[in-house]
C-alpha cells in the first residue's frame, strides 16, 4: 500500500458497510440511532441493513476493553432485542472489538451466521482481468432493474422488494451495474462512492453464468470508474467463495468481520 498503511486502512471497509447501511436506512424510511456504547439503524424496509454496530470508545469505550463490560452489555442486548427495542443483527468489526465482545455475545444468546473478508485496492495496484467492458450498463429505470434483482435473489437465494432498490438506486451516492448477455443480465453490481473511499457491494452471478469471468470484470469496471473521478481506494466485504476472485485484481485482505444474530429460542 502507498501513502497508507494496511492499520490505517483497517476500518475503511467497515466504516463504508456501516455507512451504507445508514444510507439505506434514510432513502427506505428507516434511522440512524445513536446510544452510548453502541449505534443502530433500524426501521428500515430493507431489514438485512438493519444492524448494531461501532461498538467504539467514541460511544463509552468500556465494552470493546473490558470483558466484564461487555458481558454486561451482551446480556442487556439480548433483553432488547427480545423487547423489540434494537435490531438483531449485530455487525462486528475486524479487531479488537470482535476479540472482546464475539464469546460474550455467543454466551448471552447469539451465533455468527456470516464471516466475511475485508479487502482493499488502490489505485496502484488494480490488474484487469483479461476481456473487454462489453455488456455492461447502468441500471436505469424499472425494467433493468427488475432484471438486476432477479439476477441478484438467484445468486442469493432471497427475494428482494422492487420499491427498496428503487430508492438505493436514485441515491445519489449510489449507482447500480449490470452485465448483459444478450438480453439476460448475468452479474451485478453496486457501487458506493463517498469521497476518497468508494465501496463495492452486492457482486452477484447467475448460477448458469458462473466460472467465466463476469464478476471480475465488472468489479474491475466499477474500480476503473471510481478512482477514474475521485476515489482513492476502493474497499470490499469478501464471502469466501470471492476472495480469490479479488485478490487476482489486486485487492489485499486485511482481516476478518462477523454478523451475528440472536439464537431461535
Amino acid at each position: 500500500m502507498n501513502k497508507m498503511s494496511m492499520d490505517q486502512l483497517q476500518r475503511k471497509p467497515e466504516d463504508d458497510f456501516i455507512a451504507l447501511c445508514v444510507a439505506a436506512a434514510r432513502v427506505s424510511g428507516g434511522s440512524l440511532e445513536r446510544e452510548k456504547s453502541f449505534s443502530f439503524t433500524r426501521g428500515s424496509r430493507m431489514s438485512w441493513y438493519d444492524k448494531v454496530f461501532d461498538f467504539q470508545s467514541a460511544h463509552g469505550g468500556g465494552p470493546v476493553k473490558d470483558l466484564y463490560a461487555a458481558a454486561d452489555l451482551a446480556r442487556e442486548m439480548i433483553l432488547r432485542v427480545r423487547k423489540g427495542e434494537i435490531p438483531g443483527n449485530i455487525f462486528l468489526r475486524h479487531g479488537g472489538e470482535t476479540e472482546a465482545l464475539e464469546e460474550p455475545l455467543i454466551k448471552a444468546g447469539y451465533e455468527v451466521f456470516y464471516a466475511q473478508t475485508g479487502m482493499v485496492l488502490d489505485r496502484s495496484g488494480l490488474r484487469l482481468p483479461d476481456g473487454e467492458y462489453s455488456g455492461i450498463r447502468r441500471v436505469d429505470g424499472d425494467e433493468d432493474l427488475k432484471k438486476w434483482i432477479a439476477c441478484l435473489d438467484l445468486s442469493f437465494d432471497r427475494k428482494r422488494d422492487l420499491v427498496q432498490y428503487r430508492n438505493l438506486m436514485a441515491a445519489p451516492e449510489m449507482s447500480l451495474w449490470g452485465l448483459y448477455d444478450g438480453s439476460l443480465m448475468v452479474s451485478t453490481i453496486l457501487l458506493f462512492e463517498r469521497g476518497e473511499t468508494a465501496g463495492i457491494h452486492l457482486v452477484s452471478t447467475h448460477p448458469e453464468h458462473r466460472k467465466k469471468g463476469h464478476g471480475a470484470r465488472l468489479t474491475a469496471f466499477a474500480a476503473e470508474r471510481a478512482f477514474s473521478r475521485w476515489a482513492e481506494r476502493v474497499v470490499l466485504l469478501s464471502s469466501p467463495m470471492g476472495e480469490g476472485v479479488y485478490a487476482g485484481l489486486g485487492f489485499v485482505p486485511y482481516g476478518r468481520v462477523k454478523h451475528l444474530r440472536p439464537r431461535p429460542l
